[in-house]
């Protein structure tokens, strides 16, 4: 049975029975069901957080904060107004009251609640890309990205692991992290630094039978928390664009400051949903551009060093180990990049450049125009570390070939000076081990000059013939 998408007409009950009848036929859902019958969480848990924006057509829109979870229901039926909902760490009970009442496709929630590696596929099922033309006519989009903190590790000069994972419970759904541990350099120690996977989903009922839309929902993951036994992160660093930012804040509280600091929203009316989203997208681009920057600090530092040092073998191989893991990355957080980028090409999705207040499409067309410029600048940033990390890895490979000949060529001459005393001690051993008989030849009997008779005139024969075919080598010309 289909859920409806136009009537609000399911209780939260009825969605959880309707999802587990899906994940009955669609193993992928599994996970939703399973998450929206969770049991309660332990105490000192962090809550789900609900911010509501009332939009009005002759006023400055509403701004509802810490919407009691248990009183959600009650603001979701008495209100009549344009509302955007914005959460963040959201929980089964949410889900069930936002997707029943506003008849939310299971496929937007089950989005956000992905957590398949990333680089490492396992099941294929849980990987398939949806077709592009069923894509852009969904009502919803997810954004995934990377929001680097640095590491405060409880054990100082210690190293991040290569897989970090969050407090259980900091967050509803448990999002991992992955580990940097940034290049030395002489008189310079840099911090470790997470690299936590970050969800936002954003829906809007706008469809082609609306002029506008009524209902909006955005779902934003919490602030990114290690297990305590690691140790904590710094807040984030990218530069505010906008006044009276708190960078101790999470995106739920960046967001929500952003809009009430947005003139063009400030001015009444009911905005397109990718006018809202504008901020959105600019935070995204923000986080891409420190993460670029990381990695850009450690191509220069490694730079550096093949400059400055003359780093040993060993020493190249992690360098050049270091590179293949960043490219690695790089290539994942290109597609990522390029997926934004085209989206704001196309306003977000079909129908999210509609809006009931007139001149809307005018700031449409600015908005567009100036998240294109964004994400192209961090494209930008991406193919130059790329580019840059294909040469050093070229030099790398270089360096390791000229260092494992030279080793190669010491270690040849080592072996060389041993055989040279190997022929000349061998007619003593040699003549040795004959005459070491008891006789006449042996040690101090009348004889024994006879053994250094034989042995030095053969030493010297061998030593000479070695030293001539060496001249004769190294006067032969070279072709």
């Amino acid at each position: 049975m289909a859920l409806p998408q136009q009537v609000p007409s399911w209780t939260p009950t009825q969605y959880r029975e309707e999802v587990a009848k899906k994940a009955a036929h669609i193993p992928a859902f599994q996970l939703l069901d399973d998450f929206l019958n969770q049991p309660l969480r332990p105490a000192g848990a962090s809550p789900t957080k609900i911010t509501i924006v009332h939009f009005h057509d002759d006023r400055q829109p509403d701004f509802q904060r810490d919407v009691d979870q248990e009183k959600l229901q009650n603001h979701i039926q008495e209100s009549t107004s344009t509302r955007l909902f914005i959460v963040e760490n959201v929980g089964p009970d949410t889900i069930a009251r936002l997707g029943g009442h506003f008849a939310v496709e299971p496929q937007f929630f089950l989005d956000h609640l992905d957590n398949a590696n990333w680089f490492r596929s396992g099941d294929i099922e849980k990987h398939l890309p949806p077709l592009k033309s069923v894509q852009l006519a969904s009502r919803f989009i997810r954004f995934r990205f990377i929001s680097p903190r640095e590491l405060l590790l409880n054990v100082p000069g210690s190293l991040a692991s290569d897989r970090i994972e969050s407090d259980f419970l900091s967050t509803r759904v448990p999002r991992v992290a992955g580990g940097f541990n940034p290049t030395e350099r002489l008189g310079a120690v840099f911090a470790p630094i997470a690299l936590p996977r970050r969800y936002i989903s954003v829906w809007f009922d706008s469809s082609k039978d609306k002029s506008g839309w009524n209902t909006g929902i955005v779902l934003l993951d919490p602030p990114f928390r290690p297990q305590k036994t690691l140790g904590r992160c710094q807040n984030r660093s990218y530069r505010a664009f906008v006044p009276n930012t708190d960078f101790d804040t999470s995106y739920q509280t960046s967001f929500t400051n952003c809009l009430e600091q947005d003139d063009t929203l400030m001015n009444g009316g009911i905005p397109a949903p990718f006018v809202i989203l504008r901020d959105l997208y600019r935070i995204i681009a923000s986080e891409w551009v420190v993460v670029n920057t990381c990695f850009e600090r450690e191509l220069n530092t490694i730079e550096w060093c093949l400059e400055k040092e003359q780093p040993q073998l060993e020493r190249l191989d992690k360098f050049l180990n270091g590179l293949f893991i960043i490219r690695r990355r790089l290539t994942l957080y290109d597609i990522f990049v390029q997926e934004q980028l085209s989206s704001c090409s196309i306003h977000g999705r079909k129908y999210w450049d509609r809006s009931s207040s007139p001149g809307e499409t005018a700031s449409v067309g600015a908005v567009i125009e100036t998240l294109e410029a964004d994400f192209k600048f961090v494209n930008d940033l991406v193919q130059r570390n790329r580019e840059r990390i294909t040469k050093n890895i070229s030099l790398l490979t270089a360096l390791i070939f000229v260092e494992e000949s030279r080793v190669g060529i010491t270690n040849g001459k080592k072996l060389e000076a041993l055989t040279v005393a190997a022929t000349i001690f061998l007619p003593f051993s040699v003549v040795s081990s004959v005459m070491n008989i008891n006789g006449q030849f042996g040690p101090g009997q009348p004889k024994q000059w006879v053994f250094w008779s034989i042995s030095i005139p053969f030493s010297l024969i061998l030593l000479t013939l070695y030293m001539l075919f060496g001249r004769s080598r190294s006067r032969r010309p070279h072709t």
